[in-house]
């Protein structure tokens, strides 16, 4: 449990200055899917599609998995 917080708390850091990233991580985090969190935030789909592959693009920069929900 305490590696899944740090490594949370990691990927909220590494996404600290955008916002629809943290929308898409606290979704993510809730359990929530796709249209949820589009529902949740107010996203188009085309929003949060872009989010998640900028979101997958840093990680894979930094050599960190990727898992599509």
């Amino acid at each position: 449990m305490l590696a899944t917080t740090q490594r949370l708390a990691a990927i909220n850091r590494l996404f600290a200055g955008d916002a629809p990233a943290l929308k898409v991580i606290a979704g993510l985090a809730e359990g929530l899917d796709a249209d949820e969190i589009c529902r949740r935030y107010a996203m188009s789909e085309r929003e949060y599609d872009t989010t998640r592959k900028r979101m997958r693009h840093a990680l894979l920069r930094r050599g960190l998995a990727w898992r599509d929900a």
